[in-house]
């Protein structure tokens, strides 16, 4: 509905089809961004770490707190998928994901175009897709800015599509 007239939408899928071969990308890519976003840090080494606390300089400026739920249980995203995907495992995108926060618009704002600036060959990661939905509110409430990242998997070069939510305090 917010596409220029005569678009066409394009769905964005995960390049694998097997859930247990995207989970297991999904813990190694969920690790690689945490370290992107906190490098050196115990935090980027800790499966489902929780808050990483303030890092704001450390992070190079990428976020005030991020939030590590761990990847998604396997049951959850069974559960998802055939709910909302028919059972197609392609076309779930947030096996791993984050939270950053941000304790300020001003931050948020100086934070996005980093992300935007990250190229795939050079980085491992890219913005595949920006969902704004502090202009367009989830149906449920909620507002961030969403970035799905398509992130190089460093054990297969392959890539694999994971979620970040950019949220205000």
């Amino acid at each position: 509905p917010y596409a220029p007239r005569g678009s066409v939408e394009v769905v964005l899928l995960q390049e694998q089809d097997d859930l247990h071969a995207l989970v297991y990308e999904a813990e190694e890519v969920q690790e690689f961004v945490k370290h992107i976003v906190y490098p050196g840090s115990d935090w980027a080494d800790e499966v489902k770490a929780g808050s990483s606390g303030l890092i704001w300089k450390q992070s190079g400026k990428l976020c005030d707190e991020a939030v590590d739920p761990g990847p998604k249980r396997t049951e959850r995203i069974k559960q998802k998928v055939y709910m909302k995907y028919d059972g197609r495992f392609q076309r779930n995108r947030d096996y791993c994901r984050l939270g950053l926060i941000y304790d300020s618009v001003a931050h948020l704002m100086q934070a996005l175009p980093k992300f935007l600036s990250f190229d795939l060959e050079a980085d491992g990661l890219t913005v595949a897709c920006i969902e704004n939905r502090f202009v367009h509110p989830h149906t449920l409430g909620w507002r961030d800015i969403t970035l799905l990242m398509k992130v190089i998997v460093p054990s297969t070069g392959k890539t694999h599509i994971m979620e970040l939510q950019m949220q205000l305090r």
